[in-house]
């Protein structure tokens, strides 16, 4: 019982409490961030705390995990995009007017992709799946991927990813993510439109 008594008093010291507050509340922020996980939070922090009394150590580290797991169903709630991957759930009970809402982004996104494609003279398959659309360069473009998106990128202040940084098999081929508004994918087209083979 002495113990007991002894942790008890230890934990609730005033620098351990205010190592929970705080390591919750910097934990809720990182959970937020969709990619930022609680459990990489506690890594980044190990090595902050090793120069601290063990206690208070411990308390952040525990405080940061607790605050990123509830962080992570802020943003699954309000971005319907998961904080954290434990949040995926959250994001999954959203309904099924949640899935058709987040089909009809991408949707809108995907045909602004295509226009934009169309617009440099690419071949792409309609339909693809995934957060993006890859197509082939142009038949009578004569340079690779890289010095295709330069040019693109020089003239039209567009950037598209060059399929050869993932190997040599992409030379021909360029990407172009879903992940942006489909406002600033028109945008876009409308620069190439304008800009590119001019």
């Amino acid at each position: 019982m002495e113990m007991i008594t002894q942790a008890a008093l230890s934990l609730f010291a005033p620098a351990p409490l205010l190592a929970i507050v705080a390591g919750t509340l910097g934990g809720v922020i990182i959970g937020a961030i969709p990619g930022l996980t609680a459990t990489m939070a506690v890594a980044l922090l190990i090595p902050v705390t090793f120069g601290m009394n063990p206690v208070v150590g411990l308390a952040l580290m525990g405080g940061v995990y607790s605050g990123g797991m509830f962080g992570g169903a802020i943003s699954s709630i309000l971005l319907s995009t998961p904080g954290t991957p434990a949040a995926a759930a959250t994001a999954l009970g959203l309904g099924e007017e949640w899935f058709t809402q987040l089909n009809e982004i991408y949707y809108a996104r995907e045909k602004q992709a295509y226009a934009l494609l169309d617009a440099l003279g690419c071949k792409y398959r309609l339909g693809q799946a995934g957060l993006f659309v890859w197509a082939e360069l142009p038949e009578d473009y004569e340079g690779d991927s890289f010095q295709f998106s330069d040019e693109v990128m020089e003239k039209c202040d567009v950037f598209l990813t060059p399929g050869a940084i993932f190997g040599s098999e992409g030379k021909r081929y360029i990407r172009i993510t879903l992940c942006c508004p489909a406002e600033l994918l028109e945008k876009a087209a409308k620069a190439i439109k304008e800009r590119f083979r001019k």
